[in-house]
């Protein structure tokens, strides 16, 4: 046994004392440190991960493979928490393990999570085009010279969907039109009924089509005075090199926000939410896209209340909006009047966005959506200002979705 004198027994403990208070030692390096958790998002050839964010972090370090046992492991160390893998394999089962390093040491390695890659990819666009028969309410901006920018917007490298539904089209002056405009990278469908969501362009290189069918009704027959938006436009697609099938349904809701046309859009998309999932799965549970211009916010301050997204997301359908790890100009709304000619902010703490205009995917486990964008064309050294000719009140929406079978 050691004995020390009580004053130097004094001096020893004030020593001791002062040590403990100026170096603090956090537990989780004090104690054997916990194994870290992860979550894995998969894509068609990346795979985006996300791990626990331990505070004291030196670094990390990720392993990952197509081997369950781990053999041959990719390993990468980095020192931000959300990392994305590329050039992986399309439907492949990839297993992913990941550490943390605190004071020069390494935890143990989490257990091993799994995600699949997506068989394939396809972008898919919604664009309100305003129709001509407004052209005497904005005399500066009539559809002869907005057409040409219009084709521009849609073909420029951010935008360029693979799959396209426009709306307000009138078919001799617009439709046809566009299609002639678009004739070296679409090919499409125009409904035989006089209504908004009157066509649906692909790319021919991408899809062949398998289906049409004109007369699917989204609104009673007893709704006076709605007959532009009283059905809808339907394609079934077969993607050329996995030869699967995906269904495309492009809607128009009627506009205004009183409260009678919203209890109609709220069946219209009650309605058309019913007659998806039927479609699907008379297709082999096909994955089914709703696009077009829903004329109502995303959410409402008001809980006794639902607008038609929230009845979308509601009975099963994804906002990709909603899911996408990526978005450009997403606090921008979808619509502004033309003649003001800006894009303006519709951040806020209650809607998001003021979005008006969506692309919803059903089932929710057949994609994953890695980029979403409102296509806005401004004045080269402005955010508000619009480049001219304005090509629509509108702006394009585009999402990159990927696809499981």
């Amino acid at each position: 046994m050691c004995w020390i004198k009580k004053k130097n027994r004094s001096k020893l403990l004030l020593l001791l004392w002062i040590g403990l208070n100026l170096i603090y030692i956090p537990d989780a390096i004090a104690n054997k440190i916990d194994p870290i958790k992860i979550s894995l998002i998969g894509y068609t050839h990346a795979m985006h991960i996300e791990l626990e964010n331990v505070r004291y972090a030196n670094k990390y370090e990720i392993r990952y493979s197509a081997d369950s046992l781990m053999q041959n492991a990719v390993h990468q160390k980095v020192v931000t928490t959300e990392i994305e893998i590329t050039d992986l394999k399309a439907n492949t089962r990839y297993y992913v393990q990941a550490r943390v390093q605190l004071k020069g040491e390494w935890s143990a390695w989490s257990g091993i999570a799994h995600c699949q890659t997506a068989l394939f990819t396809t972008t898919v666009g919604t664009y309100n085009i305003l129709s001509a028969q407004y052209d005497h309410v904005f005399p500066n901006n009539p559809w002869e010279e907005r057409k040409e920018s219009m084709k521009a917007t849609i073909l420029q490298d951010n935008n360029f969907p693979d799959i396209l539904g426009i709306q307000e089209g009138m078919v001799k002056d617009q439709v046809l039109a566009l299609t002639e405009l678009l004739e070296n990278h679409y090919t499409g469908h125009i409904s035989h009924r006089d209504i908004s969501p009157r066509a649906i362009f692909w790319k021919p290189t991408k899809y062949d089509l398998l289906e049409f069918n004109d007369d699917i009704e989204v609104l009673d027959k007893d709704i006076k005075g709605y007959s532009t938006t009283r059905y809808v436009t339907y394609v079934r697609l077969k993607e050329k090199t996995t030869k699967k099938e995906l269904l495309v349904i492009n809607l128009h809701a009627p506009s205004s926000y009183s409260g009678n046309k919203e209890m109609i859009r709220n069946k219209l998309a009650l309605n058309i939410a019913e007659k998806a999932k039927e479609l699907s799965k008379k297709a082999n549970s096909a994955p089914v896209f709703i696009l077009g211009d829903f004329n109502a916010l995303a959410h409402t301050s008001d809980s006794k209340n639902e607008t038609a997204p929230m009845i979308m997301v509601k009975n099963g359908f994804v906002d990709t909006y909603d899911v996408s790890s990526q978005k450009t100009n997403a606090y921008y709304g979808t619509h502004d009047r033309i003649t003001t000619g800006k894009a303006t902010s519709g951040r806020n703490d209650t809607n998001c966005s003021k979005r008006i205009d969506y692309i919803f995917g059903y089932p929710k486990n057949r994609m994953t959506v890695s980029d979403y964008r409102i296509i806005i064309d401004f004045e080269d050294g402005s955010h508000t200002l619009l480049k001219r000719p304005i090509p629509s009140d509108h702006r394009p929406v585009t999402s990159k979705i990927h696809l499981y079978y």
